[in-house]
């Protein structure tokens, strides 16, 4: 099983939103290999670029406790085990490391 990991970021263009998807990825654990990157303005906030990002791990849990220290501190963990999934707000859950980040998903797919 791998991971997904969806971030939206307040970005003036795809070029920033590029240079923002290498940020997040120097960002991530060893355990983490990014099989597909992709990086799109947000269809609904213009303002937004989004970068998606499959992950492949050995370690499903610990890369996924491991992704979310990198990126924020406080998650909101929905479910258990391999079922668990996560959301950050920058309204509601603090600081992101990077501080164009708005909103981030990250779940087992």
């Amino acid at each position: 099983m791998d991971l997904g990991l969806r971030v939206y970021a307040e970005l003036p263009d795809a070029a920033a939103g590029e240079a923002l998807a290498d940020e997040i990825v120097r960002l991530l654990p060893p355990s983490a290999r990014v099989l597909v990157r992709e990086v799109d303005r947000y269809w609904k906030i213009p303002e937004y670029q989004g970068v998606w990002l499959r992950l492949a791990t050995p370690d499903l849990i610990g890369t996924f406790d491991a992704v979310m220290a990198a990126l924020a501190e406080r998650w909101k963990i929905h479910c258990e085990a391999e079922e668990r999934w996560a959301v950050w707000n920058s309204g509601h859950d603090g600081p992101a490391t990077l501080p164009a980040l708005r909103w981030m998903n990250l779940e087992p797919i």
